[in-house]
């Protein structure tokens, strides 16, 4: 591992400042060791938000060789760029 669970959040907190529309709260971080990524080891930032009452999570993808978020997805698994 490269980075740790506090660099992963941070990372995503980053991503999600270049994009408004993204207001979920990230509240921790998994690393997992096979990931569809670059170098296959990943963290993924869990953010959460509610929406007419209830809550929902959302996914932030970071590769844990290039400290980068690759992509995100929704808790349905719809996958953005």
């Amino acid at each position: 591992m490269r980075l740790t669970q506090e660099e992963a959040i941070q990372i995503a907190k980053q991503y999600q400042q270049r994009y408004p529309s993204l207001i979920n709260t990230i509240v921790r971080a998994q690393f997992n060791p096979k990931f569809n990524v670059v170098g296959e080891k990943a963290w993924i930032a869990i953010g959460v938000f509610e929406l007419f009452g209830d809550m929902h999570e959302f996914f932030y993808v970071i590769s844990d060789e290039t400290g980068e978020v690759e992509y995100t997805f929704n808790e349905h698994g719809c996958i953005n760029p």
